[in-house]
């Protein structure tokens, strides 16, 4: 499902994919979305690994709020094999609770930022996306 947030003074249009399987926690994540200022993202929002690994894969998305519980599934493997396939998309995690083991593994194969459930706002949301699309920057300038 496509859908477009708008905040009052748009500058950039960002192409987001969000994978979330809890309706709920989608609604939240684009109400955060829609107050970060300067900035329209067209949000596409799937709720599956399958649905995250096929988009993903795409590179149509300029960043990737995903979240780290997808039913049977994580969202460390859903980037893992993401990854696997060529995908560069900077990605910016949700989790219930910042465990550190989840935390490494992410890091590992390329999470910039994690954000925690119900502990952030539209600011931090704002951070941790600048964050991760500034170090794929950085990374494909490298390469």
């Amino acid at each position: 499902m496509s859908i477009e947030v708008n905040s009052a003074l748009p500058v950039e249009i960002v192409p987001l994919l969000l994978v979330e399987n809890e309706e709920d926690d989608a609604i939240i994540t684009r109400a955060l979305l829609s107050d970060i200022p300067g900035t329209t993202f067209k949000i596409d929002w799937v709720e599956t690994y399958e649905a995250g690994l096929n988009s993903m894969i795409e590179n149509l998305h300029h960043i990737c709020v995903l979240d780290h519980c997808l039913g049977k599934r994580t969202g460390i493997e859903l980037l893992q094999a993401a990854r696997e396939r060529g995908s560069h998309i900077p990605v910016v995690m949700l989790t219930g609770n910042l465990d550190p083991t989840i935390q490494g593994n992410a890091t590992t194969i390329g999470v910039r930022s994690f954000l925690i459930k119900g502990q952030t706002d539209a600011a931090l949301l704002e951070q941790a996306i600048h964050q991760a699309r500034e170090e794929t920057l950085r990374l494909e300038v490298r390469r």
